[in-house]
C-alpha cells in the first residue's frame, strides 16, 4: 500500500526552477549520465518537493555539487535521500548510486512514484546500508558514482514505518 496525493502546478514550477538552477550546477561536470539529461532534474526535483510538502517539511534547494554546504547535507529533504521514478508500472525499482549508499548508510532512502501529469506515490524506503544486500541489479558507470543499485518496490519498507527526523 502506498501514500498517494495530487502534484499542483505550483509544485510543477519550483521543480523546473529547481531543475535549472540545478542543470546549471552539473553542467560543470560534463556528464552523459541519464540523471543530468534535459528534463531528468526536474523529475528528481518534483519528487522531492511532493515528499516534502506531503510530511510539512521544508523545501529542498540548491546546492553546488561537492561544495562545503553540499557535503553537510543530511539528505535531499531533512534527513531524507529522496529518489523519483516517473515509470508507471506497478513494480518499479529504488534506485541509488553506490557512493550515495557509502555516504549516507543511515539515512533512510524514499522512492516517489509520480504518475504524471498530477498524482504520486510514496512507494517505500530502506535505510542506506540496506540497498545493496537487498538489490536484484547492481550497474556499473565509467565514473566514481559507484554503480547504481536497484531494489524492486516490493522489497522496501511501507511509508507507515518512516522514521522520522
Amino acid at each position: 500500500m502506498t501514500d498517494a496525493g495530487s502534484i499542483s502546478q505550483a509544485q510543477k514550477d519550483y521543480a523546473k526552477f529547481i531543475a535549472a538552477q540545478r542543470k546549471e550546477c552539473a553542467s560543470t561536470f560534463a556528464t552523459e549520465r541519464k540523471q543530468f539529461r534535459t528534463g531528468r532534474e526536474a523529475i528528481g526535483a518534483l519528487g522531492e518537493i511532493v515528499f516534502a510538502d506531503h510530511y510539512l517539511l521544508e523545501h529542498p534547494g540548491v546546492t553546488l555539487l561537492g561544495s562545503a554546504e553540499h557535503n553537510a547535507l543530511l539528505g535531499d529533504v531533512d534527513i531524507y535521500q529522496v529518489k523519483t521514478t516517473d515509470c508507471t508500472n506497478d513494480v518499479v525499482s529504488l534506485i541509488v548510486p553506490g557512493v550515495e549508499i557509502d555516504r549516507y548508510p543511515n539515512s533512510p532512502f524514499v522512492l516517489v512514484q509520480l504518475l504524471l501529469p498530477d498524482t504520486y506515490n510514496l512507494v517505500g524506503w530502506l535505510y542506506g546500508w540496506q540497498i545493496a544486500d537487498l538489490a536484484w541489479q547492481h550497474v556499473e558507470h565509467d565514473d566514481n558514482s559507484g554503480g547504481s543499485y536497484w531494489v524492486k518496490s516490493y522489497k522496501l519498507w511501507t511509508m507507515a514505518d518512516l522514521p522520522t527526523a
